[in-house]
């Protein structure tokens, strides 16, 4: 727990605020207009609020049982994984609103994308090792599942959106760890059983 809360101060739950307010837009508002318009709005509404608690508890209750070590990996790598896919996001889908701060950004050259992924995928194999595809993929699988979702319903993405695939991204490289050190764990206590 208090590793969790020591992420989110470090971060100042920059990202937690966009996976909740996009909670509350995407769910809360029965058209594309309202949706966007409760985005924009900073006050808390009841899905956000249930994301938010449920995003740190599930990251409680899959660091918990890790070793020390599997703690390491997992959270570098979530970090890194979680950050890195603002880019991907950036290069391939438009902004939702056209007056929204990232329709001024423009989108990210397929170049510094690739660069991006290079960097990323590289730290990510430092901390995990032979993991870092599988890591990968279910974070990359995190962040679409969001940007789908987005899309269908806001049209694009704002800067919420990306904190939300954000924190999809850092929870589903959280699991994926988790699963692969806990069958790690079972595969040795099968052979000392033996």
């Amino acid at each position: 727990v208090l590793l969790v809360a020591a992420t989110v101060a470090v971060t100042v739950a920059f990202h937690e605020d966009g996976l909740a307010d996009t909670f509350d837009g995407l769910w809360g508002g029965m058209t594309r207009e309202r949706r966007l318009e409760i985005l924009r709005d900073s006050r808390l509404g009841t899905y956000g609020v249930a994301a938010l608690v449920l995003s740190l508890l599930l990251r409680v209750a899959l660091l918990a049982p890790l070793s020390l070590a599997d703690t390491a990996r997992a959270l570098v790598a979530a970090e890194v994984l979680g950050r890195a896919t603002v880019v991907p996001l950036l290069a391939l889908l438009p902004p939702a609103r056209a007056d929204g701060q990232l329709a001024g950004f423009g989108r990210v050259r397929a170049s510094a994308a690739v660069t991006a992924g290079v960097v990323t995928l590289a730290a990510v194999a430092a901390a995990t090792g032979w993991w870092a595809p599988a890591v990968a993929a279910g974070a990359a699988g995190g962040a679409a599942l969001v940007a789908r979702v987005a899309l269908r319903r806001l049209g694009g993405l704002t800067g919420d959106v990306l904190g939300a695939a954000n924190q999809a991204a850092h929870l589903a490289a959280l699991a994926v760890v988790a699963a692969i050190a806990r069958q790690g764990e079972l595969l040795i206590s099968e052979r000392v059983s033996v």
